[in-house]
């Protein structure tokens, strides 16, 4: 695929562009989902654990090659929701979360330069206030600016913000429409969020339950990833914000994952 800001996340077929990424968030919540349902009758076992840890890891190193560290690291989340959902020993969630946090600072080598600069503008933006740190600084000046009602929707810092219309669109969303609007984005998202996860709760099917945790699970992930990038709380990983990022391939997989959502339970 092309290589576009150092970065080779893209495949170009037939003209057009998708980010392989996207699909491979859906693709694997399915496959892990009819793992776990297929052997819960073994479930507690650290065979079947570890042979799960096997299917995600794949995705995690391709996806970090690429490299994107953001929907890499939304991997985790998944698969430690789709575990508890399934009835895995949390023992062996808290091993693995315990060797995570154990091995971390390895981590740091594999890394880029970029990703290293960006994780170091996150600590203190102002070490480099015209590079790595000016766009979260941007960030907070629009969200700020906005105040309770907003300038307005029309005015924004289109020509000050980089990547307003991408990663950093809730940024010109709170400055157009203020603390109101931003609230309301807000709301609307813990709407849904709640819909996805009642959806699981009254099934009595292991499979459905596992599935609408884990598509609950990758959309707050975004959600709660992409706003604190711009809140300047999380580092820039360069994660969607859903159904309002400008991005093909991530809104396809979100309509994909809400039809999914939307046939569960059909045969009741």
């Amino acid at each position: 695929g092309p290589i576009r800001s150092g970065a080779q996340r893209w495949l170009n077929i037939g003209g057009l562009n998708f980010q392989p990424a996207e699909f491979a968030k859906l693709t694997a919540l399915l496959i892990l989902t009819r793992y776990f349902v297929t052997h819960r009758d073994e479930i507690k076992s650290p065979k079947v654990f570890l042979t799960a840890l096997g299917i995600i890891l794949p995705y995690i190193g391709l996806i970090f090659l690429q490299p994107d560290l953001g929907s890499a690291l939304v991997m985790v989340p998944l698969f430690l929701s789709l575990s508890f959902i399934c009835g895995v020993k949390r023992k062996n969630l808290f091993i693995l979360f315990f060797l995570g946090i154990l091995f971390s600072p390895l981590f740091w080598y594999l890394l880029k330069d970029y990703q290293k600069q960006r994780l170091l503008v996150f600590l203190n933006p102002h070490i480099d206030p015209l590079g790595a740190g000016y766009t979260i600084i941007q960030a907070k000046i629009a969200i700020g600016s906005g105040r309770l009602w907003g300038k307005g929707w029309g005015s924004h810092l289109f020509s000050f913000l980089p990547e307003s219309h991408t990663d950093f669109i809730f940024a010109s969303l709170a400055e157009q429409g203020g603390f109101f609007g931003a609230g309301l984005v807000i709301l609307i998202y813990y709407l849904l969020l709640k819909e996805i996860i009642w959806k699981g709760i009254l099934s009595h099917n292991l499979a459905e339950k596992a599935i609408a945790g884990g598509i609950a699970t990758l959309l707050f992930s975004h959600i709660f990833i992409n706003i604190g990038m711009c809140l300047g709380i999380l580092p820039v990983v360069g994660i969607p914000l859903p159904f309002i990022s400008y991005g093909g391939s991530h809104l396809v997989v979100n309509m994909w994952a809400l039809g999914i959502v939307s046939s569960l339970g059909r045969e009741r």
